[in-house]
């Protein structure tokens, strides 16, 4: 719909930016948005494949603490695999589980 006079399309026109909604906007993301720099793996997923390029998946030799700690991280694995998910909920969590 053309403006009285000048003959111009508004559609897609943009509002006109309210400083105090943007600033609360960016305080709120400030506030519930966190960046964690330890990674924690998921035992309840599975991955699709192995990535024999990505960085947390290749060997490196280390010390013994690093060692333990991936021997500890493989036996987490393979016991959520053996477990399975009916071991992690008390009945049918949802409807393909029945």
């Amino acid at each position: 719909m053309p403006l009285e006079g000048t003959g111009k399309c508004t559609f897609g026109k943009r509002m006109d930016i309210d400083i105090h909604m943007l600033n609360e906007i960016i305080t709120r993301e400030v506030n519930h948005f966190r960046n964690y720099k330890i990674y924690r793996p998921n035992f309840g997923s599975v991955p699709v494949t192995a990535k024999f390029y990505a960085a947390h998946d290749q060997f490196k030799s280390g010390s013994q603490e690093e060692m333990k700690k991936i021997d500890d991280y493989h036996h987490n694995v393979s016991q959520s695999r053996v477990n399975g998910p009916h071991s992690k909920y008390p009945s049918s969590a949802t409807e393909n589980m029945v």
